[in-house]
C-alpha cells in the first residue's frame, strides 16, 4: 500500500515538472491563423463564412464560434478603422442570459472562468497583472499578459447585484506601433 501512494505521488511530481517546463512562449503573433498585421480580406479568405461588421472606429470580422472545455466563445477579429490591418482579436461570452441571446451561454456559470484562467495560465504563465475594478455596475476581475507583438486580457465582468449575470472575455491585442 505505501509503495502504492508513493509510486502515485512520484508520478504526480514528474507530470506536474513536465507541464511546468513547458516552454512558455516569448511572443504572440496573432490568435490560431489570424496574425497581426493581415488584412481583413485575408482573414476572409481563411474562414469564408466571417460576418462583416463595421461601426466608427471598428471594422469587425465574426469568426465562427469555438470551444474551451465546455465554454461555448463568439470570436471577433478588429481592425482599427481607417487600417485594414487585423489589431485585436475577441473571444467572449455572456453567461446567465437566455440561449436566444447572441453569445449567450446559459449553461456557464461565472464559476466555468476558472477554466479559461487554467488554460491561459497553462499556456503563458503567470500574468503581469491581476486587477479588481467596478465597471458599469460590474465587479470585473482581469488578468494581463504583455509580449514585445501585443498583449492578452482575460477579463470576467459579473453584475454586483446579479452575480448570476455576467461576461467573460479574452482580448489579444497587437502592440501599438509608434509612427516613424
Amino acid at each position: 500500500m505505501n509503495r502504492a501512494v508513493l509510486l502515485v505521488a512520484a508520478s504526480i511530481a514528474l507530470l506536474a515538472a513536465a507541464a511546468a517546463a513547458q516552454p512558455r512562449p516569448s511572443d504572440i503573433e496573432g490568435w490560431d491563423q489570424v496574425k497581426w498585421g493581415m488584412t481583413l480580406a485575408q482573414v476572409r479568405e481563411l474562414y469564408p463564412g466571417a460576418k462583416p461588421s463595421k461601426n466608427e472606429y471598428w471594422s469587425h470580422l465574426g469568426l465562427p464560434a469555438i470551444r474551451v472545455g465546455e465554454i461555448p466563445l463568439e470570436v471577433s477579429v478588429g481592425a482599427r478603422n481607417p487600417s485594414p490591418r487585423v489589431s485585436l482579436i475577441s473571444l467572449w461570452c455572456y453567461y446567465g442570459l437566455p440561449a436566444a441571446t447572441v453569445g449567450a451561454a446559459p449553461q456557464i456559470t461565472a464559476g466555468d472562468f476558472e477554466t479559461l484562467k487554467t488554460a491561459l495560465f497553462r499556456k503563458y504563465g503567470s500574468p503581469r497583472d491581476e486587477l479588481r475594478t467596478t465597471e458599469y455596475g460590474d465587479a470585473v476581475h482581469s488578468y494581463l499578459w504583455v509580449f514585445p507583438s501585443g498583449s492578452i486580457t482575460l477579463k470576467l465582468a459579473q453584475g454586483i447585484r446579479t452575480p448570476q449575470l455576467g461576461s467573460f472575455r479574452v482580448e489579444y491585442r497587437a502592440a501599438e506601433k509608434a509612427p516613424i
